[in-house]
């Protein structure tokens, strides 16, 4: 299938990999330098009035006794246990468009497949799951438009299904985005994100092998080439999400080097707005949900605990509410009384609460869930 893609360079580094307990472990004293610190699975996402997040629970510095569960809230109702049945979660859970969307089921261990399921509601579709190749350690690994389906496989190529029942086809490989001329510049290694718009726009996070760069690749309805974007210089070395917006994407990106930080960009044809950077010298990304306007809540984690801060294009970035204890494990989105809302996901043991913000930015649980863990196995 041929395709016509436009190369949006952002600039980076090194290779990503990173166990699905790595992300949740406890933090030490030492800067985090490690270039390895890939995507982290804690997401939350927004679709409508539905809004879904991706929480690590049970013993989370054991893979095997880590279960990844995902919670859902409607039109602004109180959060609900939603993580899919019938598939072990160890591997993490990776989530688009939870209204009408779909979930995937990373693997874990020795599998090489993922399970594939549609969502309603951001509640499973019993029937219709299907199986397909292992997707990529991404929040980003799989996006839903229109009833097709998106996703990156861990071997780095785009697959694409018009539904859950047709034959998958590959819209794109690091091979075949090197034949391309933007490509062949950047020297693709490896694709990692994709997203796609409500206009039918494709772009896809991939890492360069030449230049010590980084890129996210759009694939526009009109485009007959491929073509490089004017986007600010960055020393980037990761996509860590990708995500779509109304006229374009947000991504948001890792820098590396003697000072590693995170920034959001707003991504609209061939140009971008970079956010200022939050500073990971010695912390690690552990949650992110969009903001609502353009850039990520970010949830970082220190030796001394997790902290929030925003992250949007074009505007300072802003610390929210006072320090949260090493517990905080994901964020997400909600509306409360037709407010739209950030909330934080603390864990302890086989409980999620929920948490606002309260008088003088403390943060206060609003609401606590228990979820059964199935410790001692990976099924």
């Amino acid at each position: 299938m041929k395709t016509a893609l436009s190369l949006a360079a952002l600039g980076v580094g090194a290779a990503l990999s990173l166990s699905a307990c790595a992300q949740t472990s406890s933090m030490n004293a030492m800067p985090s330098m490690n270039l390895a610190l890939g995507p982290s699975l804690n997401a939350g996402i927004v679709d409508g009035t539905t809004s879904e997040v991706v929480v690590p629970m049970g013993h989370l510095n054991d893979p095997f006794n880590t279960f990844y569960e995902t919670f859902t809230s409607n039109n602004g109702s109180t959060w609900s246990l939603s993580t899919p049945k019938g598939s072990s979660t160890n591997g993490g859970i990776v989530i688009a468009s939870p209204a009408h969307g779909a979930s995937a089921i990373r693997s874990f261990d020795n599998s090489h497949v993922s399970a594939l399921t549609p969502l309603s509601m951001g509640t499973q579709v019993l029937s219709g799951g299907v199986i397909i190749p292992a997707i990529a350690q991404s929040p980003s690994a799989l996006s839903v438009q229109g009833g097709a389906s998106y996703w990156v496989t861990k071997q780095g190529s785009v697959e694409m299904s018009t539904s859950l029942s047709a034959t998958p086809i590959t819209l794109a490989t690091a091979a075949s985005l090197n034949h391309a001329p933007g490509g062949a510049a950047c020297g693709v290694a490896t694709i990692n994100s994709v997203a796609i718009n409500a206009s039918g726009e494709l772009a896809v996070g991939v890492r360069c092998s030449r230049g010590g760069t980084s890129a996210i690749v759009t694939r526009a309805t009109t485009a007959s080439s491929w073509n490089v974007a004017k986007l600010p210089s960055m020393a980037a070395d990761a996509t860590m999400r990708l995500d779509a917006t109304a006229t374009g994407f947000i991504a948001l990106v890792r820098t590396g080097g003697a000072a590693p930080s995170l920034r959001a960009v707003a991504i609209h044809g061939n140009d971008a707005t970079v956010s200022p950077s939050v500073g990971l010298m010695y912390g690690l990304l552990r949650a992110s949900v969009p903001d609502g306007h353009g850039g990520y809540e970010v949830l970082i984690a220190t030796s001394k605990g997790c902290s929030v801060v925003d992250l949007a294009p074009g505007q300072s970035a802003t610390s929210i509410g006072v320090a949260l204890p090493a517990n905080a494990q994901s964020i997400a989105r909600t509306s409360i009384h037709g407010a739209d809302v950030l909330e934080v996901v603390e864990v302890s043991g086989g409980k999620a609460s929920f948490a606002v913000l309260g008088t003088k930015g403390a943060w206060r649980a609003i609401q606590s869930i228990k979820v059964a863990i199935p410790y001692g196995s990976a099924a």
